[in-house]
């Protein structure tokens, strides 16, 4: 069946992967977008970010794009992706060059605390490993956020900056301001209860 998938259209494969999961579907679209994500990958040079975390940035910002992605808007789904890799990027550049990230230097790295890291992974290992947490993570907000919430902290997530997505979802700064703070709020309590205000 895998091999039918080359003949799909970018759209086919979107609705398999967000309605059925369906990894070949997902597998099929990587395989078509990789040039984009490692040119963005490779072009990308941070002093807080390495490229491993880099990668898993692009790559979540490329998932978010197919979990995200509204044909009935008219923009193709290569512009779309484009434009959340590339907000990723702007991203990863703002928090390389903010201040406030100075103090983080010296945190440990959860993978050299509590991870084995398998240098046998391949890139395509990479990729499915990353996109199986990205999946269980969107799919936790799915259930814990509103429709609204969900659709504005994910675009927020992918590097929008307020502004950006109050443009896009025909919004007031303040409902995005409001609906960031919500959904930041109700994941804070999922995770710690006891904290909750």
């Amino acid at each position: 069946m895998k091999s039918d998938y080359k003949n799909c259209l970018d759209i086919q494969l979107i609705n398999l992967f967000v309605d059925t999961s369906d990894q070949d579907a997902f597998e099929e679209l990587l395989k078509r977008y990789r040039p984009l994500i490692d040119h963005n990958v490779f072009n990308t040079h941070s002093n807080y970010y390495e490229k491993d975390d880099i990668r898993q940035i692009v790559m979540m910002s490329f998932l978010t794009a197919i979990r995200t992605y509204k044909a009935e808007k008219n923009i193709p789904f290569s512009s779309y992706a484009a434009a959340c890799v590339k907000n990723s990027v702007r991203q990863i550049l703002r928090d390389s060059n903010s201040q406030k990230r100075k103090g983080m230097y010296t945190v440990v790295s959860i993978d050299d605390e509590h991870m084995v890291s398998d240098k046998r992974l391949s890139y395509d290992d990479s990729y499915l490993v990353t996109s199986v947490m990205q999946a269980e993570a969107f799919d936790l907000m799915k259930r814990i956020l509103s429709e609204s919430e969900l659709e504005v902290f994910v675009y927020s997530l992918s590097g929008y900056q307020y502004n950006e997505i109050a443009k896009i979802l025909n919004l007031s700064r303040k409902q995005v301001d409001n609906a960031i703070f919500r959904a930041k709020k109700k994941l804070a309590e999922y995770y710690d209860p006891g904290n909750n205000e």
